[in-house]
C-alpha cells in the first residue's frame, strides 16, 4: 500500500534522533525503526513515534521540528509549513504527519494505535539505546512492538512479527517490563 501522505524524502532516522535529543523532547520511537532496532531486516519509510502530550514538551517537538525544516502532510500530497509559534495544544491533540528534510516524520497518538498501551506505560519500558556518535533514542520494547505489530494485522507487520518470533531462539533477549508477549 502506498504511504497515505505521499511520496516522502529519505529517511534520516540519526539527524531526528539528534534533534529530538538537542530539543529534549520525551519520546518513544515505534513502529518501523523500532523493528529494525529489535533485529528486523525490514526496511522503513518514516520514523513513528509517540511523544509525551504536555505543552511543554510539544513546544520543544515543535522546535526539534522545525530544525529538520518539517512540513506538514496534508491531503491530496500537499503540505503545508510548519508556523513556529503553532499552538502547542495542536501537536498534542491526534495524530500528525510530516515531510522534513530527513524523511516522513509520523507523530502517532497512542489511542489511535491498536495494541498500544498509554505514553507513560510505553516509555516505563522503553529501552535507552546510545548512539555512535552519543544520541540516545527510546525504542519501545520489544513486547509493546510485538503487541502493536500484531493488532495491525497488516502484512508487512505480520512479517516483522515472524522476524522477530524467529530471532528468539537464534538468540537471548534483552530484559524488559512486565507487559507480557500475548
Amino acid at each position: 500500500m502506498a504511504d497515505p501522505v505521499g511520496q516522502r524524502q529519505k529517511l534520516k532516522p540519526r539527524e531526528l534522533i539528534e534533534a529530538l535529543e538537542r530539543f529534549e523532547v520525551d519520546y518513544v520511537a515505534i513502529g518501523g525503526i523500532a523493528a529494525l532496532a529489535h533485529g528486523s531486516q525490514q526496511l522503513t519509510q518514516d520514523f513513528d513515534l509517540m511523544i509525551e502530550r504536555s505543552s511543554e514538551n510539544s513546544r520543544r517537538a515543535i522546535k526539534a521540528l522545525l530544525t529538520v525544516e518539517a512540513e506538514i502532510c496534508l491531503s491530496g500530497n500537499r503540505r503545508a509549513s510548519l508556523d513556529p509559534n503553532a499552538d502547542p495544544g495542536w501537536l498534542a491533540q491526534g495524530e500528525h504527519f510530516f515531510d522534513s528534510e530527513v524523511g516522513g516524520i509520523d507523530i502517532r497518538d497512542p489511542k489511535r494505535v491498536p495494541g498500544s498501551r498509554s505514553y507513560d506505560d510505553l516509555r516505563a519500558d522503553a529501552l535507552q539505546e546510545k548512539l555512535s556518535d552519543g544520541a540516545t533514542v527510546w525504542i519501545v520494547s520489544r513486547n509493546d512492538l510485538l503487541a502493536m505489530k500484531r493488532a495491525a494485522g497488516r502484512e508487512k507487520d505480520k512479517q516483522v512479527v515472524a522476524e522477530l518470533e524467529a530471532l528468539d531462539s537464534a538468540q537471548p533477549r534483552r530484559e524488559e517490563g512486565p507487559h507480557p508477549t500475548p
